[in-house]
């Protein structure tokens, strides 16, 4: 027993020590505001990789196409990825001369079987004509002031590289409030980590990059092994070659929204198409936390399991359950406040539980499996 409580306590302690270190870094992060005269002059592409995306992409067009910026400075990319339904003939039925359909199928210089989001959007960006690359998913919902808070923000910091804040929307249950809670605790450690440029992660859903930045550096080359990665990856590499200019936009009006995932084995594939790519990082410290939530939530349930034979393990099991729910309700409130969604803290406690049962079972299956099922594609 005198392992456990000598293992539980370090833990307990490590991990107050990031979460206070988080919710620090976020705090920290001034608010952005659009000034109120602002005009842009940046010429925007906005590129959205599609596969198969005939049930969203319909909703995708019309919120860009809404969105509140000069139509002389603004082009939007759709980029097909061998869709096998009616995305394209969706797209093609839009008619406005700021969309543009690009497909791989189409592309001759495409060497056969090269193929992916990374393709998709490398493809996009030889395509475009705008300084300043945006990049989106194909079932996402931006804000209508999205636009012009990336081209202020940009323009105001001259940054190679920025990041903004997704959240998911239309939860249904108390699984899909979970994975709500669960995106904005990821968008808090995102900003936080930015703003202290210690620590560089990214949503593709919601990233922008100079054009470039993005030739000058080689694009995804180095990091195009992986076929997920085109945000994280690519946010790590920039910042390789251009410290101190990477921003993180912390701004209600940037906001852009998906929907979490229906079931468990839909949310378990998306999971672990994320963490597969965790231990290619080139940023240790980033592995370095990832590991301490894991073994944290691994020590929680390890714990719980021998407690259920031996009452002795109760003490630890409590312990560090206890500085985890804690530590993350603190952060989250914080988070889920400045977004205006705290009312997904209501039932909190299930959300822990399916917290630490998630990072522990995806964080395993990620170092097993190296390769996933995705959009009909296998991938590593």
């Amino acid at each position: 027993m005198t392992f456990w409580w000598i293992l539980a306590c370090t833990l307990a302690l490590a991990y107050a020590v990031l979460m206070a270190l988080y919710f620090r870094a976020w705090r920290s992060i001034p608010v952005w505001e659009t000034p109120a005269d602002y005009r842009p002059h940046t010429r925007l592409s906005v590129l959205v990789p599609a596969r198969n995306e005939e049930a969203r992409i319909d909703a995708c067009l019309q919120a860009l196409l809404a969105v509140d910026y000069p139509p002389e400075l603004l082009e939007v990319l759709i980029i097909d990825d061998f869709s096998d339904d009616q995305t394209a003939a969706r797209v093609l039925a839009v008619e406005d001369p700021r969309l543009r359909l690009i497909r791989l199928a189409d592309e001759e210089s495409l060497p056969a079987g090269n193929f992916g989001k990374k393709q998709a959007l490398a493809t996009g960006v030889r395509h475009a004509t705008g300084a300043l690359i945006a990049t989106t998913d194909a079932d996402c919902l931006p804000s209508p002031d999205w636009l012009r808070s990336l081209a202020s923000f940009y323009e105001a910091g001259h940054w190679k590289i920025m990041a903004g804040p997704v959240q998911f929307v239309g939860e249904k249950n108390a699984f899909q409030r979970f994975q709500s809670l669960d995106m904005l605790g990821m968008v808090g450690a995102t900003g936080g980590g930015i703003f202290r440029q210690s620590r560089h992660m990214a949503n593709g859903a919601n990233l922008a990059y100079e054009k470039a930045a993005f030739e000058q550096i080689g694009g995804f080359s180095g990091i195009d092994h992986l076929a997920s990665g085109d945000d994280v990856l690519l946010i790590q590499k920039m910042a390789a070659h251009f410290p101190g200019q990477i921003g993180f936009l912390k701004s209600t009006a940037a906001l852009v929204s998906t929907f979490p995932m229906p079931d468990w084995p839909a949310f378990f594939r998306q999971r672990l198409r994320w963490a597969t790519k965790n231990s290619t990082y080139s940023e240790k410290l980033i592995i370095l936390q990832l590991g301490l939530v894991f073994a944290c939530s691994w020590a929680i349930v390890g714990a719980f399991l021998l407690a259920c034979f031996q009452p002795a393990f109760w003490g630890p099991f409590a312990l560090l359950l206890a500085v985890k729910a804690v530590c993350d309700y603190l952060f989250l409130r914080e988070i889920a406040g400045f977004f205006h969604r705290r009312e997904l803290l209501r039932g909190y406690p299930l959300s822990q539980l399916y917290h630490i049962g998630y990072i522990a079972v995806v964080g395993l299956a990620a170092n097993l499996r190296k390769q996933y099922v995705w959009k009909g594609r296998r991938l590593r």
